[in-house]
């Protein structure tokens, strides 16, 4: 007969298998039985309950499900500043995960910008790691880019790029290399946009495969990359590749589904009106 503990971890194993498959709806789904065991067996000011709620914020952010994800994130970080205070690295995270779910929910007002300058701060003062200073860059160049600031946006995503290109974590440095190709391409370094889009897509297809949410988001870019350059049937073929794999990993309600679905009408409307 299974114990608490052996249920936390049995359900651990299932949701790191849904992470490695790109599956985050699965994920999510694990990640709200997994909140409330953790919370049970260890206690709702446990470092592990902490670190449960930003895994629930992360996933719930991509799949749609932002009330859940809002509720979970500020829940951590009302307890680190009772429990721990403001000067340490959980509350920089989770800080950076608020003002990344607000983002998500197209949120940009000076807060969410002061939540990042708050965590850069944060990190500069606590002499973050390489990995942390890279991701945080890397959270930020979105921002900018979202917010159609593309010099700034180029400028976060060329130094985490810096920063990564040196370490392990290859799927890292491959996810700014693709989140830098839009930017790139607006700014008018067409070539280096396509030297981008290719490391990442080869990165992806030897780490993940091609059914993976990280290969068709490296898709999603190459079919954006087609479009900027006029290749319109190209850019349409592309983006339909892509839309099963985005609407199994993350659902219809995902942005991510969302966007890909309204490139393809774009697309449609463009070449209709040819």
């Amino acid at each position: 007969m299974f114990n608490k503990k052996d249920e936390i971890d049995i359900l651990d194993a299932k949701r790191r298998e849904s992470l490695a498959n790109g599956d985050s709806v699965t994920e999510f789904n694990i990640l709200m039985k997994l909140r409330f065991l953790i919370k049970d067996f260890y206690g709702e000011n446990s470092p592990e309950y902490i670190s449960i709620l930003n895994e629930l914020c992360g996933c719930g952010k991509y799949v749609g499900e932002y009330q859940e994800a809002k509720e979970a994130i500020l829940e951590s970080l009302d307890i680190i500043r009772t429990n721990i205070g403001v000067n340490n690295m959980n509350y920089a995270s989770s800080l950076l995960n608020y003002a990344e779910l607000n983002r998500f929910m197209h949120v940009y007002t000076d807060d969410v910008l002061n939540m990042y300058k708050e965590v850069e701060l944060l990190y500069e003062t606590l002499n973050a790691e390489v990995y942390s200073i890279a991701v945080f860059n890397n959270n930020i160049g979105n921002y900018y880019l979202e917010q159609n600031d593309y010099a700034n946006s180029f400028e976060c995503f060329k130094k985490s790029i810096y920063l990564l290109k040196k370490t392990e974590h290859k799927i890292a440095y491959a996810t700014t290399l693709n989140n830098a190709v839009i930017p790139t391409l607006k700014l008018g370094f067409d070539c280096l946009a396509y030297e981008y889009l290719l490391e990442a897509i080869e990165i992806y297809k030897d780490s993940v495969g091609e059914e993976h949410s990280l290969y068709a988001a490296a898709m999603n870019s190459l079919a954006t990359f087609y479009y900027e350059n006029q290749q319109y049937h190209k850019a349409l073929e592309t983006y339909n590749s892509i839309l099963n794999i985005c609407k199994r990993s993350f659902g219809e309600n995902s942005n991510h589904y969302k966007r890909v679905q309204g490139n393809i009408d774009v697309v449609q409307k463009r070449i209709a009106s040819k």
